[in-house]
């Protein structure tokens, strides 16, 4: 990297400086995308997070772009992906975990410009010169990372310069993205243990990530949902899974914060799920589902109901049951203590009861 002792060597440090920074990934596009394409001397870019889970086939994960119209990128991330020869998971060999590219290294481009790739999205985005880098942390997983660089056609194509600079920039921009796949996965898989600790014994308890894909699972729960470990509510098809998949859309297009919704499915066990979404302080939904017999959730309700014991009072027994203090419980629901203590007073008169074991008791 002889250029790091050029006179370029200030503005070098300045751009790793800020990939380095980035924290989120709705950030990708101010921090790592701009300063990216102004280096590489591109007017558009595009980072694409392409994730392939066996029979699902591929989807997207997390995307950003730069200087590119958002109906446009949507466009792509939605259809034209699956067009893009640009992004073709072979162009990564299995050995390798980086690789850059021109597009015009990969395929005929007189035969793509006559295409529907070509005709129905590049040209209305002004994009005709590309340049890729794809990399990935570990050759046997099916996330596969690529970030895009785009000229116009008006201007002169990328040179063998610009992809030696792109391809300088691998390890420094891999770090970036390992830490926010990483930053990602600490977050949800948090929030999730939190609430497996919380659960009752009894009780199925499933966790899906925001494009849907099983994070974790009591077996209880991949019981009574029948599913496998490596399910995706968003892939499955006339069965339990797809069912929640629905809710999960469904609450996820009522915006953010915690909602939840209750199914259930006409078999023999009398199951029943209640599927709820929670919103990551970064805005990412994620869902939890908790499974459990109607006999047994039925039951229990109709106790509470008896003593006009409203909802949040009931999601305060639920956490007591198990064996949280009042601390923790504020904590949980995000409610100071003494909330809290008033809500159980008020469960304590309608129960005519003054011990919280007397009140797991009566509502047994």
């Amino acid at each position: 990297m002889a250029m790091l002792y050029g006179k370029n060597t200030d503005k070098l440090l300045e751009l790793y400086e800020g990939i380095l920074s980035c924290r989120h990934y709705r950030e990708l596009d101010k921090k790592v995308l701009a300063p990216m394409a102004r280096y590489l001397e591109a007017e558009t870019g595009c980072f694409i997070q392409f994730l392939h889970n066996g029979e699902h086939g591929i989807r997207i994960g997390h995307s950003a772009h730069h200087h590119v119209h958002p109906d446009l990128h949507a466009q792509y991330t939605k259809h034209f992906f699956r067009l893009d020869p640009g992004a073709d998971s072979g162009l990564l060999p299995a050995h390798q975990l980086t690789n850059v590219y021109f597009t015009s290294d990969i395929c005929d481009y007189s035969k793509l410009m006559v295409g529907e790739f070509y005709n129905d999205f590049l040209r209305p985005t002004r994009i005709h010169h590309i340049m890729i880098m794809a990399l990935r942390f570990d050759p046997s997983s099916g996330e596969r990372l690529v970030v895009g660089f785009q000229r116009p056609h008006s201007v002169s194509p990328f040179l063998a310069e610009h992809k030696a600079r792109l391809a300088s920039l691998s390890t420094v921009l891999s770090a970036a993205l390992r830490s926010l796949s990483m930053q990602e996965a600490l977050t949800v898989r948090s929030e999730a243990l939190h609430e497996l600790e919380d659960a009752n014994p009894q009780t199925g308890i499933a966790f899906f990530d925001e494009h849907l894909s099983l994070l974790y699972s009591n077996p209880r729960a991949l019981a009574d949902l029948q599913i496998t470990e490596s399910s995706e509510a968003g892939g499955a098809r006339g069965s339990r899974l797809e069912a929640i998949g629905r809710s999960c859309h469904a609450l996820a297009s009522k915006g953010k914060g915690e909602r939840a919704l209750n199914l259930n499915f006409s078999t023999l066990d009398d199951l029943q799920a209640e599927v709820k979404m929670r919103t990551l302080p970064d805005g990412r939904p994620f869902f939890s589902v908790h499974t459990s017999t109607a006999g047994e959730e039925a039951s229990f309700l109709e106790r509470c109901a008896h003593y006009d014991i409203t909802s949040r009072e009931i999601d305060i027994i639920r956490l007591l049951r198990t064996g949280m203090s009042n601390a923790e419980i504020a904590a949980r629901l995000f409610r100071s203590v003494r909330t809290i203590e008033n809500h159980l007073r008020s469960i304590y008169s309608k129960t005519g009861v003054n011990r919280r074991t007397q009140l797991l008791s009566r509502l047994r």
